[in-house]
């Protein structure tokens, strides 16, 4: 290994010591520091062989991390490409998510606030939602689940049957 080579891992290995990056990323901050392609390559190959570099569990922990906060599958895969994860890699990840029915309530009761019949709220919500990475489909299956009376727990039926165990 060569100076020029030694001097360009070791700098990547610094910038991969504080967070995970994906090789795109580690290869255009070594390449604004001017550092020659055979040195990049050197740097990008041997973190890879050390497990220093690793796209694919880079890549299912920023999933992880907007799953986590309510973003859908669209999202996800939006962020996976501009952090410059192949195609590949993400198609592996995305089938395996879990869908986010807990945070799409949670967001539907912050947005809707009881107010089922208020269309103005209703767009808003969907809007919220579509931003946040979901299709229209879960979008629109959503609202009609969350909005159904007869799917929806009612304050007053859940009285009765706590005074029926008594």
């Amino acid at each position: 290994m060569n100076e020029q080579n030694k001097a360009v891992l070791d700098y990547a290995a610094r910038l991969l010591a504080p967070r995970a990056m994906s090789e795109k990323m580690l290869r255009d901050k070594l390449t604004a520091k001017n550092f020659p392609q055979e040195g990049i390559d050197y740097a990008v190959e041997r973190l890879t062989e050390l497990g220093a570099l690793n796209d694919g569990e880079y890549a299912r922990m920023v999933a992880r991390y907007y799953v986590d906060r309510g973003f859908g599958r669209q999202k996800v895969d939006q962020e996976l490409r501009r952090r410059g994860i192949s195609h590949e890699i993400a198609q592996e990840i995305l089938p395996g998510l879990a869908p986010c029915s807990r945070q799409v309530v949670a967001y539907l009761e912050k947005t809707i606030r009881g107010h089922y019949t208020d269309k103005r709220l209703l767009r808003k919500a969907a809007a919220g939602l579509y931003r946040r990475g979901f299709s229209w489909e879960q979008i629109n299956t959503a609202i009609d689940v969350y909005c159904d009376p007869q799917l929806r727990e009612e304050p007053g039926e859940q009285e009765n049957v706590e005074d029926r165990e008594e």
